[in-house]
C-alpha cells in the first residue's frame, strides 16, 4: 500500500490560512444580516402588519437590495474589488475614510440594538434574575474573551450547522400548527399600518451592503450570499403568519414579547431551544457588530488598537444604563434612516466613476 501525502509550501498555508478566514468572517457578516433584519421585522413590522408582515418585510428589502445593486455596479465600472476600495478609486482617499467611518457608525448603533434587544430578552422574555445593567456588563464579561483575532468569526463559523440544525428541527415540530388561512387578510388592519409598517422597515435591507466589504473571487458570490441572507428573513415572518393568529402577531407590542414571538406555540423542550438560539445568535450579532465596527472605524489606518474592541464594547453596555424603553424608541426613529447615506454614496460614487470614464 502506497501512501502519497502533499508537503504545503509556506506561501500555500498561508493562502489557504487565509481562504478559512476570509470564510469565517462571511459566515459571520451573514449572520450578523440575518439577525439585524430580522430583529427589525420581528420588533417593528410585525407588531403593526401581522398576517400581511411576511409580504411587506419582501417589499422592505427592496431598497436595500437596490442600494446593494447600485453598489455592486459602482464597483464592476471603477473596477474594485470591496466598497472601500471604490470610494477610495472615486473620491480618494477621503472617500474611503467616509465610507469607513459610516459603515462603522451604522454597525454601533445595530449593535446597540440587538445588545438591547439580547439583555431586554432575559430580564423581560426569560425572567433572568438581574438588572438590564447588571446583565449587561455579565454579557459583555463574556464578549470580552471572544473579541481576540478571528477568534469570534472561527466561532459563528463551527456553530452554523448546529444553529441551521435548530431552527430546522423547530420548523419541523412547528408544522402541526400551520394553517394557510392564517395568510389572510393579505392587508391585515388596513392601509394605514401597511404604511406604517414599510416606513419603519424602508432600511431593513441595509446590512447586506456589508457583504461588499468582503473580498469575493466571483462576483456572483455576493449575489448568493444576499440571496441567502434574503430567504432565511422572509422564510421566519411567513412561518409566523402560518402558525400564529393575525390577533396575536399584532397584540405583542413589548420588546421582549417580540423577540420571542416565534416560541410562543412551541412545545416546552422547543421553546427552550429556540430561546438559547435566539440568544445565541444575538450575542454573535454583538459581538460581530464591535468586531466589524472597529476594523471598519480604523480601515484607513491600517491595523486597529488592541483597545479599541473593548472600548466599543464598554460604549454598548453603557447604553444599557438608559432608560431602555426610551432607547428603544430612540433606535426606532433612527433605523428608517439608516439606508438614506449608503444610496447617497452609491449614487455619487456611479455618476463620478461615469463622468471619469466620458471623459476618458
Amino acid at each position: 500500500m502506497r501512501t502519497t501525502t502533499r508537503v504545503h509550501t509556506p506561501a500555500e498555508r498561508v493562502k489557504a490560512r487565509r481562504a478559512g478566514e476570509i470564510r469565517a468572517r462571511t459566515v459571520l457578516v451573514q449572520l450578523l444580516c440575518i439577525v439585524s433584519v430580522l430583529r427589525t421585522i420581528l420588533t417593528r413590522i410585525v407588531p403593526l402588519a401581522g398576517c400581511s408582515s411576511w409580504w411587506i418585510a419582501l417589499l422592505c428589502l427592496l431598497p436595500g437590495a437596490a442600494v446593494y445593486g447600485l453598489l455592486r455596479f459602482a464597483m464592476r465600472i471603477t473596477h474594485t474589488g470591496t466598497l472601500t476600495d471604490c470610494l477610495r478609486r472615486c473620491v480618494g482617499g477621503v472617500g474611503g475614510w467616509c465610507v469607513s467611518l459610516l459603515l462603522g457608525v451604522l454597525l454601533l448603533i445595530d449593535g446597540t440594538a440587538s445588545m438591547t434587544a439580547l439583555i431586554t430578552m432575559f430580564t423581560e422574555g426569560v425572567g433572568t434574575q438581574g438588572t438590564q445593567m447588571t446583565l449587561a456588563l455579565l454579557t459583555s464579561a463574556v464578549l470580552l474573551t471572544c473579541l481576540h483575532r478571528e477568534g469570534l468569526a472561527r466561532g459563528a463559523y463551527l456553530l452554523r450547522h448546529v444553529m441551521l440544525g435548530a431552527a430546522l428541527l423547530a420548523a419541523a415540530f412547528s408544522v402541526r400548527d400551520v394553517h394557510p388561512d392564517g395568510l389572510f387578510p393579505l392587508m391585515g388592519e388596513g392601509v394605514p399600518a401597511i404604511r406604517a409598517a414599510l416606513a419603519a422597515g424602508v432600511s431593513l435591507a441595509w446590512p447586506v451592503v456589508l457583504l461588499l466589504t468582503l473580498p469575493a473571487d466571483l462576483p456572483e458570490k455576493r449575489v448568493r450570499l444576499a440571496a441567502a441572507v434574503a430567504a432565511a428573513c422572509i422564510a421566519v415572518p411567513l412561518a409566523l403568519t402560518l402558525t400564529i393568529p393575525h390577533e396575536l402577531l399584532i397584540r405583542e407590542h413589548e420588546l421582549a414579547g417580540s423577540m420571542l414571538l416565534p416560541t410562543l406555540f412551541a412545545l416546552p423542550a422547543v421553546r427552550t431551544l429556540l430561546q438559547c438560539l435566539l440568544m445565541l445568535a444575538l450575542f454573535l450579532a454583538v459581538g460581530g457588530a464591535v468586531q466589524m465596527a472597529t476594523d471598519q472605524i480604523c480601515a484607513p489606518m491600517g491595523q486597529p488598537p488592541r483597545w479599541l474592541p473593548y472600548a466599543v464594547l464598554a460604549l454598548l453596555t453603557a447604553s444599557q444604563a438608559l432608560d431602555i424603553r426610551s432607547l428603544w424608541q430612540m433606535l426606532g426613529r433612527a433605523e428608517p434612516w439608516l439606508l438614506l447615506p449608503l444610496a447617497v454614496l452609491a449614487g455619487m460614487c456611479i455618476l463620478i466613476a461615469l463622468f471619469r470614464r466620458e471623459k476618458a
